[in-house]
């Protein structure tokens, strides 16, 4: 799939992302709030919720973290995949007029599994998000690439799939959370 591209459901996006170290207090916040949130509008019969938790973006963005040797650094461990689509509709067929589509995405992985998407302004990074669905191979360069965005800008992980968070540069909770997306 990584060649062709990669086509997600918008629901996808910024599930799991990486934030500056900085950011740390209100994404481990908003994430207690968001599990709270889902215990609390848990649906009657068990499938589904009554109510969602919007995520909130923490204040601390990437600073000075230029696009194009962050780009050269993540190429060491996934090619780039340039084609990138978030839509509520499947493949690559019809067009979702609220669907983003990109043709110079700044996206590196193996395909919809396992990639990482970079979010530039002007040159520099100011989120990075990704997925991780894949065997334990394809985590394990994930995790190359996470150590890679940490050596540039000290960060932090946050999955609100698994509703955890922890920094890249602690060895243990990455072992922890490695094996989970693995597992």
């Amino acid at each position: 799939m990584a060649g062709r591209g990669i086509h997600i459901h918008e629901d996808d996006c910024g599930m799991r992302s990486l934030h500056p170290i900085s950011a740390w207090e209100q994404v481990r916040s908003d994430l207690d709030k968001a599990v709270q949130s889902s215990q609390e509008n848990r649906a009657p019969d068990g499938f589904g919720w009554t109510g969602i938790h919007i995520i909130r973006k923490p204040d601390s963005v990437y600073e000075n973290l230029p696009l194009a040797s962050l780009a050269t650094g993540l190429e060491q461990s996934f090619p780039r995949i340039r084609r990138f689509a978030a839509t509520a509709t499947a493949g690559f067929g019809g067009h979702d007029p609220l669907g983003v589509y990109e043709d110079d995405a700044w996206c590196f992985g193996l395909g919809e599994g396992c990639f990482i998407k970079l979010e530039p302004e002007d040159g520099l990074v100011r989120s990075i998000w990704f997925e991780a669905r894949a065997g334990r191979a394809q985590i394990a360069k994930l995790r190359e690439a996470m150590v890679i965005i940490d050596h540039a800008a000290p960060s932090l992980v946050v999955d609100y799939w698994l509703d955890c968070a922890g920094a890249v540069s602690d060895a243990d909770f990455m072992r922890r959370y490695c094996d989970a997306l693995a597992g």
